[in-house]
């Protein structure tokens, strides 16, 4: 039989499975899934239009509320910003626009319009020499097919994203595409080379002592090793984890925490690291069990780890992508 838990929408937090069952990373919830990386936009030093800055400054305005009238009007905006900066010739603000209108389509669900949007921007970027962008927008790309089933697309597209970011000695973009990767093979069942690139991206968190990646990659890893049957191994990543997120109060003070008191009032970060430690207690007892052959009580745990999912599923939905 097969022990399955799984989130909808495709982010699983932990694994809950046997090892040939296959449940989606967690890497949606440290907010590494390329489509989110920040494009941050470039000064200019001759000074834009105030038409043009109003309508860029209004589009994030409209963006970041969250609600789905507000961003269909910062759709309107960023339209209105594309023309505007093509007009003055502002190359930069152009893409920069592109980019916002191509995350704002794939949050409406609009992925073969964001991926158009991706492919323009992208070809300004290149002629502008912004090595930086151009890298985060093939991981942009790289997100969206593989959301769309398309794997090998999706790794041809990280994979030259992963070269610019290591010409660049960007570790940090560089352990977020390797870590996307392992989850593309993942997906296709190919353990042995997602548990490699995990590995990788562990590697690099580490030296950049990035704590919530850290427990992100653990979380895969040890996701994959359960996949393997290999329930020691499993059990003793999950346990890391465990043991870096209690042993740093913090942690949500980065990434995922900011996002939280940035988008919503509805969830409290304190609320969510309670129902995140309560989780990883589910899953390393069921591990436990796995190595013990319990079935009884495996059975009593993984009802539990399940309505934990529920919640977090729940917490998470209130958070806007």
């Amino acid at each position: 039989g097969r022990l399955s838990c799984r989130v909808a929408g495709g982010g699983a937090i932990a694994p809950a499975s046997l090892a040939e069952e296959k449940v989606a990373s967690t890497s949606e919830l440290t907010v590494q899934a390329a489509e989110v990386l920040p494009f941050v936009m470039a000064q200019d030093s001759s000074g834009a239009s105030e038409e043009l800055e109003a309508a860029i400054s209004e589009g994030n305005r409209l963006f970041n509320e969250g609600s789905l009238e507000s961003q269909k009007e910062a759709i309107f905006q960023f339209e209105k910003a594309i023309k505007l900066s093509e007009a003055a010739n502002q190359k930069d603000k152009q893409a920069y626009s592109l980019v916002k209108l191509a995350q704002l389509n794939t949050v409406l669900n609009n992925k073969q319009n964001a991926l158009n949007l991706y492919d323009q921007s992208l070809l300004v970027y290149r002629a502008l020499g912004d090595v930086t962008r151009e890298s985060i927008t093939l991981n942009s790309i790289g997100a969206i097919y593989d959301s769309l089933g398309k794997k090998e697309k999706a790794l041809d597209y990280y994979n030259q994203s992963l070269l610019l970011s290591r010409a660049e000695s960007d570790y940090s973009r560089e352990a977020a595409t390797l870590n996307n990767i392992g989850a593309v093979y993942k997906d296709q069942g190919n353990y042995v080379e997602a548990l490699s690139f995990y590995q990788q991206s562990l590697i690099l968190n580490r030296r950049l002592k990035n704590l919530l990646h850290q427990i992100d990659n653990l979380n895969n890893i040890g996701e994959i090793y359960g996949f393997q049957g290999k329930y020691s191994q499993a059990l003793s990543n999950y346990l890391n984890a465990l043991k870096i997120f209690e042993n740093s109060e913090s942690i949500l003070e980065g990434g995922l925490g900011v996002m939280i008191r940035q988008r919503s009032t509805l969830l409290s970060v304190d609320h969510f690291t309670k129902e995140f430690k309560k989780h990883l207690y589910y899953t390393i007892s069921l591990f436990y069990l796995m190595r013990l052959d319990n079935l009884i009580t495996q059975s009593l745990i993984m009802r539990r780890l399940c309505l934990s999912e529920e919640k977090l599923k729940t917490n998470l939905a209130k958070v806007p992508p």
